[in-house]
C-alpha cells in the first residue's frame, strides 16, 4: 500500500510539471506579438525623432500658378438703341430676351383692345413656319433625293457651331442653330418621317385660320431699327450708361450715378420705351479703384476679366482709359468685344480684373535665401540640406513661382517634389538635418 500511494504522488507531480511546462510555452508564445509590437513601435519613434531632427520643417514643391488681379465693382456700358411704343395697349414682345434680332425684325406687337397672348403667340409662330415653307418651295431642292447630302451639310453646321463656341462669340449662334433645324427637318421629310412640305403648309393654314377668327383686336407691329440683342429689361442706366458718356467717366461721374428701373406693364402708352436693342459687338467695363491697386493699369494693356456673377469664363479686353485721380481713386476702362452670358443686360457687375498670371514651380516666400548673391532655397537632399540656385519669376511676399531655366551653373536644381526647408534659420549646405 505505502509503495502505491508513493508512486501514485510521483504521478501527480509528473502531471503538474508538465502542466507548469505548458503554461510556460504559451506565455512565450503570447510574448512573441507584444515583442514585435514594440519593436514596431520603438522603429518609428526613433524614426520620426531622426526625420525631424532639429524641427526642420519641409514643404514639397510642385508646380502652380499665382494670378494678379483687382476685384472691383463697376458698370458696363453699351450701344443701346431704345425701342418706344408706337401707340397705346396691349404690350406683346414675340422674341425672346437676349434672342439676336436683326434691322426691319417684328419683334412684338401693340394691341388695341386686351387679347389672349398665347393664341397670338400660336399664331406667329404658325405664320413663321409658313413663311419658311413657302420660301423653301420657290427654291430648288437640292435635298429632294440626297439624304447624304443633308447628312454632311448638318455635320459641316455642327463645325460651325464648335467655331463660334471657341471664339467666344455668340453672335451667330441662333443662326447656324436655325440652319440646323432645318437640315434636320429635310432629313426627316426625305426618309419619310415627317409630312411633305405641301401637307404641313396645308395644316398650317387651316389653323391660323382657325385662330385668326377668334381675334379681332387691331394691332401695330414694333420693329427693330437696328441689328443687336433685344432686351426688355430697362433699368433706367441707359442714358448714363451709353457709349457718348464714356470721354465723362470719372471717380465722381460713377459715385453719382442714378438709376429709375422702369417696370414695364402690358398696357402701354404711346412713346413709352418698351424695349431696347443692344449692340452685341463691343462693350466697355468702367470700374472705380483704389489709386494704388490702379498703379499697373496704362492705356493699350491687355488685360482679362472674370465675371464671376454671371460666368465661370474668362474674357480678354483692352485697357482704354485711367482717369485722373479724385480722393485716392480712378476710374478704369475696359473694352471688350468676348461674350459673356448676360453682359448685354446687366448694367452692374462685379468683375476680377487679371493683369497678369505667372506659373512654374510655387514654394512660399519665406523659403528664399540669398547665398553668395544668389538667391536661392534650402532642400533636404539624402537627410542633408542643399542650398539650391532658383530663378525667381515672381514673389508676391507670400508665394514665389520659380522658373526650371537657370542663370548660373550648379550641381543642384530645384525639381518638383523637392522637400523645401522653410525656416532655414542656422541651416547651412552640407548639414544634416535628418
Amino acid at each position: 500500500m505505502a509503495d502505491a500511494t508513493d508512486r501514485s504522488g510521483e504521478v501527480s507531480d509528473n502531471k503538474m510539471r508538465d502542466r507548469k511546462r505548458k503554461r510556460e510555452k504559451r506565455r512565450k508564445l503570447y510574448a512573441l506579438p507584444k515583442f514585435f509590437l514594440l519593436f514596431v513601435l520603438i522603429f518609428f519613434v526613433i524614426n520620426l525623432v531622426f526625420r525631424t531632427g532639429n524641427g526642420t520643417m519641409t514643404y514639397t514643391a510642385v508646380n502652380g500658378e499665382i494670378e494678379e488681379y483687382v476685384l472691383t465693382d463697376g458698370y458696363v456700358f453699351r450701344n443701346q438703341t431704345m425701342i418706344t411704343s408706337p401707340t397705346d395697349g396691349y404690350l406683346q414682345c414675340v422674341v425672346d430676351e437676349g434672342e439676336r434680332v436683326k434691322a426691319g425684325t417684328v419683334i412684338g406687337y401693340v394691341y388695341q383692345n386686351e387679347v389672349d397672348f398665347a393664341v397670338t403667340e400660336e399664331i406667329d409662330e404658325i405664320k413663321s413656319q409658313i413663311q419658311e415653307l413657302e420660301n423653301e418651295e420657290n427654291q430648288t431642292d437640292a435635298y429632294a433625293s440626297s439624304a447624304a447630302k443633308v447628312e454632311l451639310d448638318i455635320a459641316a453646321a455642327g463645325d460651325g457651331v464648335k467655331t463660334v463656341r471657341s471664339g467666344a462669340d455668340m453672335s451667330q449662334y441662333q443662326d447656324i442653330k436655325s440652319e440646323i433645324n432645318d437640315l434636320i427637318d429635310k432629313k426627316r421629310t426625305i426618309n419619310g418621317e415627317q409630312p411633305s412640305d405641301e401637307e404641313r403648309l396645308d395644316s398650317l393654314n387651316r389653323r391660323l385660320n382657325e385662330l385668326e377668327s377668334g381675334v379681332t383686336s387691331a394691332k401695330t407691329e414694333i420693329v427693330a431699327s437696328v441689328d443687336g440683342v433685344f432686351s426688355t429689361r430697362i433699368d433706367g442706366y441707359e442714358d448714363a450708361l451709353s457709349f457718348g458718356m464714356l470721354g465723362s467717366v470719372t471717380p465722381s461721374y460713377l459715385e453719382d450715378i442714378n438709376n429709375e428701373s422702369v417696370q414695364l406693364e402690358d398696357y402701354v402708352r404711346s412713346g413709352e420705351n418698351i424695349c431696347k436693342i443692344v449692340d452685341n459687338y463691343g462693350w466697355y467695363f468702367v470700374a472705380e479703384i483704389d489709386e494704388a491697386d490702379a498703379a499697373g493699369f496704362s492705356v493699350n494693356q491687355s488685360v482679362d476679366l472674370r465675371f464671376y456673377d454671371l460666368s465661370d469664363g474668362v474674357v480678354s479686353g483692352t485697357v482704354t482709359a485711367v482717369s485722373h485721380p479724385e480722393r485716392g481713386k480712378v476710374a478704369v476702362t475696359v473694352y471688350s468685344t468676348k461674350y459673356v452670358e448676360s453682359i448685354y443686360s446687366t448694367s452692374k457687375a462685379s468683375a476680377e480684373i487679371l493683369t497678369a498670371s505667372y506659373s512654374g514651380i510655387r514654394v512660399p516666400s519665406q523659403c528664399l535665401r540669398v547665398v553668395n548673391d544668389q538667391q536661392g532655397v534650402y532642400v533636404v537632399r539624402l537627410d542633408v540640406a542643399r542650398f539650391v540656385p532658383v530663378n525667381v519669376v515672381y514673389n508676391n511676399r507670400e508665394w514665389a513661382i520659380i522658373s526650371s531655366n537657370l542663370s548660373v551653373q550648379s550641381d543642384y536644381y530645384l525639381e518638383m517634389y523637392d522637400e523645401v526647408i522653410l525656416d532655414t534659420s542656422g541651416v547651412e549646405d552640407g548639414e544634416v538635418v535628418r
